[in-house]
């Protein structure tokens, strides 16, 4: 059976934080999920973390660097999820993160939706443009994610693949006359309660 969602988390190092966004996935209310949680040649990779879910497709990759650029990729080519949600290992979330992410783009003609959130006790209010963009924040249409550009090895690759789906969106708005975006103000709050941050 498809799932709804594929997840991808690149992983190097800090493995509290990692462990914590783990956990995170393993406790989301939607059940209907794959995760690719994915090493960056990571030496603590293969002894730290253990999965016995089958939800979960996880594997220490050669050393690339570049933000997981390479395990992006890898998890882009792969997903068989209706939708994409990229994560950061120093990510927390809510237990309703996914569903919360689902009921926003579900039933509709969009591509993505980016979403306003709360870090460190501080609102971001989004505003798509250079510098003012992450990957946590947005869910995506797989097969439309799929027609992107790749991920590349540059420390603003979050934009070059958030300004590609803004250009298409705009592109086929003007042929169909639909937006396929969206912002919305539903914020999400990132808070460190533990002090790992």
């Amino acid at each position: 059976m498809q799932p709804l969602l594929t997840v991808s988390l690149p992983c190097f190092m800090r493995p509290q934080r990692t462990q914590r966004i783990i956990d995170c996935i393993l406790k989301q209310d939607l059940n209907s999920w794959e995760a690719f949680i994915i090493g960056d040649g990571c030496p603590i990779f293969d002894r730290q973390y253990k999965f016995n879910d089958s939800r979960i497709h996880a594997f220490n990759m050669e050393h690339y660097g570049g933000y997981g650029f390479m395990q992006h990729n890898y998890a882009i080519d792969h997903a068989k999820g209706k939708y994409f949600i990229f994560l950061d290992n120093d990510d927390i979330l809510a237990d309703d993160h996914f569903s919360h992410y689902l009921s926003q783009i579900w039933g509709t003609d969009l591509d993505f939706v980016y979403f306003d959130n709360y870090t460190l006790g501080q609102y971001h209010k989004t505003k798509l443009r250079f510098g003012s963009v992450g990957h946590s924040d947005i869910i995506i249409r797989t097969d439309f994610l799929k027609s992107m550009p790749r991920h590349e090895n540059l420390p603003i690759e979050d934009w070059l693949l958030i300004e590609s789906m803004m250009q298409t969106g705009k592109y086929r708005k003007s042929k169909s006359g639909h937006a396929t975006y969206h912002i919305t103000g539903n914020a999400y709050s990132r808070l460190d309660p533990e002090g790992l941050d």
